[in-house]
């Protein structure tokens, strides 16, 4: 039975030398690829038993992953701004200073504890859905011409490549706080930015080329990642200008207007990555428990 290509994610299934099969139309209008399972079915074509576990709705993992951080940020600012005003606001220019960046208010005690905890639990169910988006665009293949088949894939590659050194840099930046090692901090961080970056401008291609026939909940994804993309070009400029003449010319304010562009810039790099859950939805994780097998060889083994 010829099935949509959104259902659990499966690998690769062909290869350059073999033209797709053309999409079909799914129920709900998406353009879909033939062939790809929506469940798991035995040899004989029936659907298999699956010993399911736990059943946790993508919606509620990505809005405990979005809330983590967010959550996290608002902690630590209110915290750090209430009782250790002066220490976070303090510069090397010793200038005037009334809002602190993300680096100062996470990089104190007790707030970086809170912070690294959030990441922490924040990164892990990330990793997961950058290998759920690869698999997913991977199995949009056929929509896509024979001819731009190649580039697509590695476009594909790409963009996980770069969500996953976002993710990494985001921890390394957690963990290495400003105040503990500066040069390392600052290199995990501007390695950050640009992975960001080219991931998200990256998956703005990847997400039309893939999708030539877009659903309500569709639009409002590619719509909102674009507006998240380029509100992030805009204020990482006014981000890297304020940084400049705080940093070269020690001009009062300048600081103050940096830290206001870095929290906006990590709430529209949340919503960005919220999107998630119009591309997903529906969809479910499934946590289930299969019995394990014996090979052969193995009873062999034990058997000597």
């Amino acid at each position: 039975m010829s099935e949509g290509c959104e259902g659990p994610l499966v690998g690769r299934r062909k290869t350059m030398n073999h033209r797709p099969m053309p999409p079909t139309a799914a129920p709900d209008g998406d353009a879909v690829c033939p062939g790809a399972p929506l469940r798991s079915t035995t040899d004989d074509g029936g659907v298999a038993a699956a010993p399911v576990v736990v059943t946790i709705g993508f919606d509620v993992v990505m809005r405990v992953t979005v809330l983590l951080p967010l959550g996290g940020l608002v902690i630590c600012f209110l915290t750090a701004v209430v009782f250790q005003f002066e220490s976070v606001n303090k510069t090397f220019c010793n200038v005037s200073n009334t809002m602190p960046s993300i680096s100062a208010i996470t990089g104190f005690t007790p707030q970086r504890y809170v912070w690294r905890t959030c990441i922490a639990l924040h990164s892990t169910p990330r990793f997961v859905i950058g290998i759920v988006y690869w698999y997913y665009y991977l199995q949009r293949e056929c929509l896509v011409q024979v001819m731009m088949s190649l580039v697509y894939r590695h476009v594909a590659n790409l963009t996980f490549s770069m969500y996953m050194i976002e993710n990494a840099c985001l921890i390394g930046i957690t963990y290495i706080a400003s105040v503990e090692n500066y040069p390392v901090h600052e290199k995990l961080f501007i390695t950050f930015m640009i992975a960001s970056l080219l991931y998200e401008l990256l998956t703005i291609i990847l997400f039309r080329w893939s999708h030539p026939v877009m659903t309500s909940n569709i639009t409002k994804s590619y719509n909102l990642k674009r507006f998240c993309f380029f509100s992030i070009l805009l204020f990482t400029a006014a981000m890297l200008y304020f940084f400049y003449l705080h940093r070269y010319h020690c001009i009062p304010g300048a600081f103050t207007k940096f830290a206001y562009c870095e929290y906006i810039i990590v709430v529209l790099n949340i919503t960005y990555h919220y999107t998630a859950t119009y591309d997903f939805t529906g969809f479910d994780w499934h946590f289930v428990s299969r019995p394990r097998l014996k090979t052969d060889a193995n009873d062999n083994h034990k058997a000597h």
